[in-house]
């Protein structure tokens, strides 16, 4: 419920606030279900006690702004004698209303769309031979526009898989790998501007600072600069090593019941790998985590730096076209006429410099020997 409020509020303000609520109320699918619970018909049978969750919380969000939107501009023409209940009444009634009923309508099909969703991430998460796929596929995508679109789908993804969680289970694999891939373009940068601060400018070099903190806190936008400045060399190292940490979380079978909070959440992290159980599944599967983070952040900043060497050698990156700038534009001044006309320039005003210098010297000297006759 929260969820769908803070969408709506987010799309259309405080009118969204209630009729969001309640599209995320029933979006935990009691209300659908106890409705359909008894029906005869086989057609709901497989989906019964299952919620749209967090993909109904969204797409209910989007449905409100829509109703609000519309029904805005239906009263607009209301007179204006109904302008004090039109917000406070009018608005929070009739959209409410609407939405509950057209919800009830899409909450169905949203909630087929989740049951498939949690019956596709188990075909992965529960099989070893297939995790390592669902880890390349969910890291590429976390990495390939860092908090754009298709990074948010994978996010949502990954929190959706959280409402498939059975009872004597802590998270899930889908969800870690999310996390884990989501940290590395931030971390990958970090540590490529870390070990050759050569191919880098000053700028870079502190906001590498700074990424080391974000990526540990799962703030995927910090590589964003780096990818906006240097695509040809920071994307590739990104996206490899994302990619490589979430096949080695998906390998491992490393599960995460946490939607964010980065190294924050590590100590909920467990594992199914083998024959592990309680402390031991725990302790495997932290270390586990940390060593897949640290590969893919290791790789990935080594694959950066080695496509910036390439650069290097070429003489194309900004720290070396800077550098050329500087020094084309000092020997331009020694060498072309321009440069010799402002030398030259200079060399007579400091000549008038010192010249008036010594005159005013002379007359001093004039002036104490004319007062001490």
């Amino acid at each position: 419920p929260i969820l769908g409020a803070y969408v709506a509020f987010g799309m259309v303000g405080k009118i969204g606030i209630l009729p969001g609520f309640l599209v995320g109320l029933m979006s935990r699918g009691d209300f659908t279900n106890t409705l359909l619970q008894g029906s005869s018909d086989a057609w709901y049978a497989p989906v019964t006690g299952v919620s749209s969750g967090f993909i109904g919380a969204i797409f209910g969000a989007i449905l409100v702004a829509a109703i609000v939107i519309v029904a805005w501009k239906m009263m607009a023409k209301l007179p204006k004698q109904l302008n004090g209940i039109k917000t406070i009444l009018l608005m929070p009634l009739i959209t409410g209303l609407v939405t509950i009923v057209l919800f009830w309508i899409l909450n169905i099909p949203l909630i087929y769309m989740s049951w498939g969703l949690q019956e596709f991430l188990g075909l992965f998460e529960d099989n070893m031979a297939l995790a390592w796929i669902l880890g390349l596929i969910i890291g590429l995508m976390m990495a390939i526009d860092m908090g754009g679109p298709i990074n948010k789908a994978a996010y949502i993804v990954g929190v959706t898989s959280l409402d498939t969680i059975a009872s004597g289970e802590t998270g899930t694999v889908t969800m870690a790998i999310v996390m884990a891939a989501g940290m590395i373009p931030p971390l990958a940068t970090a540590f490529a501007t870390a070990i050759r601060k050569k191919y880098w400018e000053s700028d870079d070099i502190e906001a590498g600072y700074s990424n080391w903190v974000l990526g540990a806190s799962f703030i995927s936008e910090g590589a964003i600069p780096f990818a906006a400045k240097y695509p040809k060399t920071v994307m590739p190292g990104i996206l490899v090593g994302s990619a490589i940490t979430g096949m080695l979380v998906g390998i491992f079978q490393i599960t995460l019941g946490a939607p964010h909070g980065g190294i924050m959440v590590f100590a909920l992290v467990s594992t199914s790998f083998g024959s592990l159980s309680g402390g031991s599944a725990i302790a495997f599967g932290v270390i586990m985590y940390i060593a897949s983070i640290l590969i893919g952040t290791v790789i990935g900043g080594l694959t950066i730096n080695y496509l910036m060497s390439l650069q290097y050698k070429k003489g194309k990156l900004p720290v070396q076209k800077n550098s050329a700038d500087a020094l084309v534009s000092t020997v331009a001044q020694i060498v072309t006429p321009e440069g010799a006309k402002i030398k030259a320039n200079e060399s007579k005003k400091t000549e008038l410099i010192k010249s008036k210098t010594n005159k005013t010297k002379t007359e001093k000297i004039k002036t104490k020997a004319i007062n001490t006759k």
